[in-house]
């Protein structure tokens, strides 16, 4: 069931973190409750949402939601810091960029290879943003780019990008400061395939408690 592939993948996730001494902090749960509630705009408008759409109450909400994100956080943060795997994100992109220069469309290479799942199959558009929205690594490397020019592999949080320079639509009126672009993506860490790895080799026991039965 839900429940139990659920229960079972927080049991993996804490495991982990706990042999390699990955901790959320109630700092960092308290910072990420404040954030939250001014994106609600207010602590009431926060736990009506929570109760109407969880059941939940707020403790209930930090402990289920906001203390795994986190987790999952740290522990992406510390495979990024993983040399191994950094290495391996490197040799990858390096690959993809040299194919693009080597004649590959970027579109194709996209659809091939990018890990954004989001937009692959959209030939890696990103859409049209302000400038501000994406992180600032990503923006200054677009922004040294000509209209359809590729950057070369460009690094930030989310791993390790090309990017691809677009035109803005004609559709609609936009602003000059707007930006519009595409990326293929390869991450230094995948959460979801490692999590589903894991599991692979786990091994889970599931244990009933049948009712009495009277004699």
């Amino acid at each position: 069931t839900a429940v139990a592939d659920r229960m079972v993948a927080e049991a993996i996730v804490l495991d982990f973190a706990n042999r390699n001494s990955i901790t959320v902090s109630q700092q960092m749960i308290d910072d990420e409750e404040a954030q939250i509630v001014q994106d609600f705009g207010s602590v009431a408008e926060l736990e009506t949402f929570i109760k109407q759409n969880y059941n939940w109450n707020l403790n209930q909400f930090k402990d289920k939601v906001i203390g795994p994100y986190l987790r999952r956080q740290q522990i992406e943060a510390w495979f990024q810091q993983n040399s191994s795997a950094q290495e391996a994100a490197v040799d990858s992109i390096n690959k993809i960029y040299n194919e693009i220069k080597n004649g590959l469309a970027f579109e194709e290479a996209a659809k091939k290879y990018s890990q954004d799942e989001t937009n692959a199959l959209y030939d890696g558009y990103l859409g049209v943003f302000e400038k501000g929205v994406m992180v600032p690594e990503f923006e200054q490397a677009l922004l040294a780019l000509d209209l359809g020019e590729i950057s070369p592999p460009v690094q930030t949080i989310f791993g390790w990008h090309i990017i691809k320079r677009e035109s803005l639509p004609t559709d609609q009126e936009y602003k000059e400061s707007d930006l519009a672009a595409s990326h293929i993506l390869i991450k230094v860490f995948d959460f979801d395939k490692w999590l589903q790895e894991e599991k692979g080799k786990s091994k889970v026991w599931m244990f009933i408690k049948l009712p009495k039965v009277e004699n």
